[in-house]
């Protein structure tokens, strides 16, 4: 079951809808509507996660370091990049 969740969180990173713009400001545009979607189905997947795998705290809890350091990561990232 964790494979499925794992799948459905690299899914949702790797292919997201296109949308074609014209200008930087409708690129800019597009890319932040495609963020706050992908945000807000990767928080959907991992509230599920969180009720699906209740019982398994260790992995809970290594799922939760993994995603603050992820988030740690994109931050600095952004920062250094953006």
């Amino acid at each position: 079951m964790r494979k499925i969740a794992f799948l459905v969180l690299i899914t949702l990173l790797f292919f997201p809808s296109f949308i074609i713009a014209q200008t930087q400001f409708e690129l800019n545009q597009s890319a932040g509507e495609e963020l706050e979607k992908a945000e807000a189905e990767l928080n959907e997947v991992y509230q599920q996660i969180l009720k699906l795998y209740n019982d398994e705290k260790e992995f809970l809890e290594k799922l939760k370091l993994s995603q603050e350091a992820w988030l740690k990561f994109r931050d600095a990232h952004v920062d250094t990049h953006g």
